[in-house]
């Protein structure tokens, strides 16, 4: 009975709510049946940035989440009280193993993430603050298991900036036992220059790209190890409002220098170009190589000759100079009608070779032509405190005799910020190796000291071709740089001599013919002296025989 009467107040029920969604309008039905739809809400989404589960090297850890459906993100350390997340949150720790948890907070939702991780401070260390710009990449930043492969990282200062795009294994430095990298020391940013030591940091020995700023140059070239960079070497991306972007394949000291620009009117022949315009029976595309290296090292170096004949030639080659440190692999060429061949040359400095300026010199000798190649090595030590650059100030390297030789030194400090005093040499040197100058001085250096020195030219030295070094030295190691030069006999402008004697001898032309006028002028008048008087002589003696 009961249940009869709760089916029909279940009948009663539905048909009350069916007979409240019909409206009666003027005898037709209009049905307003509504119906009310639930959609479920997106779950919240969270990804944690930072920190990652790993080990970290510093007390600061920065909290990074991504959230998306959310309404607020909350983070809790080491399961203590929530707080909100609003944009980048940074919390110091100590060291030890800790947990943060993320909680996603959606309408009906809340999701969670966690990440756990370890600080320890003596694991390894990165001595980095000369680039604490926030344009410079922060390591302590990431977990020491992202230093096995770390890409894109930026070094950056008010004087320029560093970027590898490649991974770089951190660790593996010159001692990856120490449990150091040091780059503060082994990498340097200043006015127009940076320097990378591959010695020490031969993880870091990879191409890069490099910017200077504040720079003032119209025809801006690289310079690579204080020599010109080859073009494979170096690329000038840009340079616009005294900022520089170059690429480099390889570690080393880079800078720009001031490129010299000669421009050749069409009817005028560049100097020293034979008026009958006399061809090279064979061309080198080296005349002089400069080489800046360390002991233990192994470089080689193609040479290539050019046949500009259209026969085949033969030629030979002899080298003066290094004989223990230089090998020349094929020293008979044979070259066929307009083609060309190259020929190796290599250097062993082993680790007992002197420290120093070297001098060598290789003849490519043909039928009846000779061309040399100079060579100028240099051995400084690995691991010196210093770098030393040495720029001429005229671009054109030529000298009078008489003349003095200006130029300017920069020394850089290695070796942090502490003032060192260090021994510089100046020496004057013939290709021959014969010193006609040299002079030491102590110079006291705290970051960076430049220079700008003089020495005269004496008239007793005579025309040829010379280099110019400085040695620096502290503490054994020795730091080197050098440039040539060459000078010229005293000049002599003989184009205004010449017109001085045209002048004089002009004058004494005139001088000469004024005398010679004269001298008729005054013969002419003594002749019609001597004969007016004979004719007056004449006619006197008419009268008198009239008279008589």
């Amino acid at each position: 009975m009961q249940k009869k009467r709760l089916l029909c107040f279940l009948i009663l029920f539905l048909s009350i709510n069916l007979i409240s969604g019909i409206q009666i309008t003027g005898g037709s039905l209009e049905k307003d049946i509504k119906l009310k739809i639930n959609v479920l809400e997106p779950l919240p989404v969270i990804e944690i940035i930072s920190p990652k589960n790993g080990t970290y090297l510093s007390n600061n850890i920065n909290l990074i989440a991504e959230a998306t459906n959310t309404k607020e993100v909350l983070a809790s350390v080491d399961m203590h009280k929530n707080f909100s997340l609003n944009g980048l949150t940074t919390i110091n720790l100590n060291e030890g193993f800790h947990t943060i948890d993320f909680y996603a907070i959606g309408k009906y939702h809340i999701i969670k993430k966690s990440a756990t991780f370890n600080i320890n401070l003596s694991k390894f260390k990165i001595n980095y603050n000369d680039y604490l710009s926030p344009n410079s990449t922060n390591f302590y930043l990431y977990p020491f298991e992202d230093y096995f492969s770390f890409r894109n990282i930026s070094l950056k200062t008010n004087h320029g900036k560093i970027y590898f795009k490649n991974p770089i294994n951190l660790i593996q430095d010159k001692d990856p036992n120490d449990n150091l990298l040091d780059l503060d020391k082994n990498i340097k940013i200043y006015q127009n220059y940076i320097s990378v030591n591959a010695t020490e940091l031969p993880n870091f020995n990879q191409d890069f790209q490099i910017e200077l700023y504040n720079l003032d140059f119209k025809n801006p070239i690289i310079m690579k190890n204080h020599h010109i960079c080859q073009k494979n070497e170096c690329e000038l991306i840009s340079y616009e409002n005294g900022i520089a972007i170059l690429n480099v394949q390889e570690a080393g000291i880079y800078s720009l220098k001031e490129g010299e620009i000669k421009e050749i009117p069409s009817t005028q022949r560049p100097s020293g170009e034979s008026s009958k315009n006399k061809i090279e029976k064979f061309e080198i595309s080296e005349s002089q190589i400069l080489i800046n290296t360390n002991r233990g090292k192994i470089i080689r170096k193609e040479i290539n000759v050019k046949n500009n004949l259209d026969k085949t030639i033969d030629l030979d080659l002899a080298q003066s100079g290094l004989e223990n440190i230089l090998t020349i692999e094929n020293k008979k060429l044979e070259i066929n009608p307009l083609e060309s061949e190259t020929f190796i040359i290599e250097f062993l400095i082993r680790e007992t070779s002197p420290y120093g300026i070297h001098l060598a010199e290789i003849k490519v000798l043909g039928e009846d032509e000779t061309k040399e190649i100079w060579i100028v090595l240099e051995i400084e030590s690995s691991n010196a405190l210093f770098d030393v650059d040495l720029e001429l100030f005229k671009s054109s390297k030529l000298f009078n005799q008489g003349e003095d030789l200006i130029f300017l030194t920069k020394l850089y400090n290695l070796g942090g910020t502490k003032k060192i005093d260090a021994i510089n040499t100046f020496t004057v040197e013939t290709r021959e190796g014969v010193i006609l100058y040299q002079k030491s001085e102590t110079v006291a250096v705290e970051t960076h000291l430049d220079e700008i020195k003089q020495i005269p030219i004496q008239d007793n030295f005579p025309p040829g071709k010379y280099i110019l070094s400085i040695e620096t030295e502290y503490e054994g190691k020795i730091a080197l740089a050098s440039e040539t030069f060459e000078i010229k006999s005293k000049f002599i402008d003989y184009s205004i001599i010449l017109i001085i004697m045209i002048v004089i001898l002009i004058i004494l032309i005139i001088y000469l013919l004024i005398k010679l006028r004269t001298y008729k002028l005054k013969v002419s008048k003594s002749r019609g002296k001597k004969v007016s008087k004979k004719t007056s002589l004449a006619s006197s003696k008419k009268e008198s025989k009239v008279f008589r």
